[in-house]
């Protein structure tokens, strides 16, 4: 009888009960009389996309997006060869697979470290907490936006811990609590500057798979745009440090020369120089397309490539040279230790089919969404369509998970964009930031809930400190950035 008992008590009924909804919506919702005007074919795959997102926000990621892409096969709208096709070999799927596996190299070869020190060794610090302040902030920034958020944040957090016991800091101070919020927003900004981090990729992927190949955000306009807005962001961060919450910096300037020195004149390894010109490599490859003449031949042939094609021809390099009888990347002990994002990865292999039915004429999904919104359209220009969906998906961000929300609402604003004369590329360049600037809340993204986690923030300062941030970035952002950037992008097109 006990033993009963205890196997009922560990019965996670809460886990049953969201997989049964998510049963319901993949393979029961389509058997529904059809809601007006959708087909039955549209109502098919509505239940597999609700069900999909139910999912991923009470389940997890892996095997929801499996069971979407068996429900889509059952539709009959495309063959299980076509679905895995898309899925498994879309463009944004290898390439975010690749890029794990190269940040886990760049990781081993001991770059991010390598970027942390050289900020802090600078001599420029000495004496001036202020720019002290900057160069560790900046530091998680550039090691972001080459890797990911997570290396960066943890690598810094642990440097900092250590500078503040040295110079007399303690948890629950105002200053290290303020710098573990400014390292963790550092690095989401981070992650947002280039076009090569998941939440970016997938945007891009579905603006491919929406419009067909028809729109495409340009690597270079891409990098210009999400690099200024994200370091006036993070600028407007320690404008509020300094000004607004007046935080005390003065033990800073107990740090001597002689603290960070020994990293100053250090020799970078063989390793880390390999690694620091396949970064340079990488962004070249993906970055020349969008700055050289359209009619060289180099251009074209970049251009072929694509993004997983310009990774493919780094790990070609990288696994074929050698060095010691061993290949410079081990391309099995990177991806087989432990560290590859196959949730993120399975993730991009059931929502790139779903969002490519979601699209498909023949389902009528987003048509039906563009009739019904036209009213509301037809009185906005496309500029006020532009900020009012950059504000309004940028407050949804901060209260849902960003990949979720990305995968959501996407397809349809893509659509809506066209239907407004906005230039969908364009605004996906901007709401890319918008996933990306996810700080706010824990529930925003994985990166904020570290920060929530951390045990030298407070929950009451950092909802205080990152509301507040949050509002005046984005007045910021609304009354100057957007419209200066729209007008001088939409006039180059």
């Amino acid at each position: 009888m006990a033993a009963m008992t205890t196997t009922n008590k560990s019965f996670d009924w809460k886990y049953l009960f969201h997989s049964l909804i998510c049963l319901f919506f993949m393979f029961g919702f389509g058997k529904l009389t059809p809601i007006p005007p959708l087909q039955p074919i549209g109502m098919d795959v509505l239940g597999i996309f609700i069900g999909l997102l139910y999912a991923w926000i009470a389940i997890g990621f892996v095997w929801p997006s499996f069971l979407a892409l068996i429900a889509l096969e059952l539709t009959e709208l495309q063959s299980m060869n076509q679905i895995i096709a898309d899925g498994f070999g879309n463009n944004v799927t290898v390439f975010v697979f690749l890029m794990f596996v190269l940040v886990i190299y760049f990781e081993k070869a001991g770059l991010c470290e390598r970027i942390a020190y050289w900020f802090l060794s600078r001599k420029i610090v000495i004496g001036r907490p202020w720019t002290l302040v900057t160069l560790f902030l900046l530091a998680p920034y550039v090691m972001a936006m080459l890797t990911y958020s997570y290396p960066a944040m943890l690598i810094m957090w642990t440097i900092l811990y250590t500078v503040c016991k040295d110079i007399g800091y303690k948890k629950g101070d105002i200053f290290p609590t303020f710098m573990v919020l400014g390292v963790g927003l550092a690095a989401q900004l981070g992650l947002t500057a280039l076009p090569i981090k998941s939440h970016s990729l997938l945007s891009i992927g579905i603006l491919d798979s929406v419009t067909h190949g028809q729109y495409a955000v340009n690597f270079f306009e891409y990098a210009s745009i999400n690099i200024f807005i994200t370091l006036v962001v993070l600028g407007i961060y320690i404008l509020m440090m300094r000004f607004a919450f007046k935080v005390d910096v003065e033990l800073l300037r107990n740090i001597t020369e002689d603290k960070f020195s020994a990293y100053r004149d250090q020799k970078m390894p063989l390793q880390e120089k390999i690694a620091f010109c396949t970064i340079i490599l990488f962004i070249s490859i993906m970055a020349l397309p969008s700055m050289l003449p359209h009619d060289w031949l180099v251009t074209t042939i970049l251009r072929k490539f694509g993004m997983a094609g310009s990774l493919i021809i780094v790990f070609g390099l990288l696994t074929m040279l050698r060095i010691d009888g061993k290949p410079i990347l081990d391309f099995s002990h990177m991806a087989n230790n432990g560290k590859l994002g196959w949730e993120v990865i399975i993730m991009y292999v059931g929502c790139m089919p779903v969002s490519s039915a979601m699209a498909n004429p023949d389902v009528g999904i987003t048509n039906i969404i563009v009739e019904y919104c036209m009213p509301m359209l037809s009185h906005l220009t496309s500029f006020q369509f532009f900020i009012i969906s950059f504000i309004v998906i940028t407050l949804l961000t901060q209260v849902m998970h960003n990949l979720v929300l990305a995968a959501i609402i996407t397809p349809i604003i893509v659509q809506l964009a066209i239907a407004a004369g906005c230039d969908p590329a364009l605004l996906i360049i901007f709401l890319c930031f918008s996933y990306g600037f996810s700080t706010t809340t824990p529930a925003s993204s994985a990166s904020s809930a570290l920060i929530f986690l951390n045990e030298w923030s407070n929950t009451k300062t950092n909802y205080k400190v990152l509301i507040s941030h949050f509002v005046i970035s984005m007045a910021v952002i609304s009354i100057t950035v957007i419209p200066i950037t729209y007008m001088l992008f939409t006039k180059a097109r």
